[in-house]
């Protein structure tokens, strides 16, 4: 019962395109989950981040009391794409006073879940990120990324995030799924 709420966004799928977060999946329109004028208010947000002059990634918090089981979702969108088509899907789940490693526990168990109805299809890498990359208010940042056998994508990863903001202590979960167009983008920049 645990699993079914918790991992919702799972379907027997080896395409991204057929998993989702929320209901939504990569390739739908944003349109048809949020108003034009929804995703232009979140778009204008001091919230979205602009990747360059090619992606853009937009919160859907207006959303939110739709969603099961994510606080948030956020939305990556390629910038002047008027069909506001999905390109990846960040599924947010955020723990006030959060102990890192009850997170690092859920992080495995959505992994483990992944890997049961994926089956043979991914190799995982878990890998933290290095002090000198991560923010002044990131404590520690720890992945696991589903990299596909005999491939480089790896459009699937689980991050942790153990947040100090002026002393206001959290922890972040983030599943994210992205298109293999996204994918190859971040692979360019980062």
């Amino acid at each position: 019962m645990i699993l079914i709420l918790c991992f919702q966004f799972i379907s027997k799928a080896e395409d991204v395109r057929d998993f989702e977060i929320e209901g939504m999946s990569i390739g739908e329109s944003l349109l048809d989950f949020m108003s034009e004028k929804q995703i232009n208010e979140a778009l204008g947000s001091e919230k979205a981040y602009f990747y360059e002059n090619k992606f853009v990634t937009i919160s859907t918090w207006d959303n939110r009391g739709n969603y099961e089981t994510y606080d948030n979702v956020g939305v990556i969108l390629k910038q002047g794409d008027s069909t506001y088509k999905i390109y990846g899907l960040e599924g947010l789940l955020i723990t006030q006073d959060g102990n890192i490693d009850d997170c690092y526990k859920k992080q495995e168990s959505i992994a483990k879940e992944i890997l049961i109805v994926t089956g043979d299809i991914y190799n995982l890498n878990r890998w933290s990120l290095e002090k000198n990359r991560r923010t002044k208010e990131q404590l520690a940042v720890k992945y696991i990324d589903f990299k596909i056998i005999d491939s480089d994508r790896k459009p699937i990863s689980i991050v942790c995030f153990d947040i100090n903001r002026s002393g206001d202590k959290y922890t972040r979960l983030v599943v994210a799924v992205d298109s293999e167009e996204f994918d190859k983008y971040l692979d360019t920049v980062y």
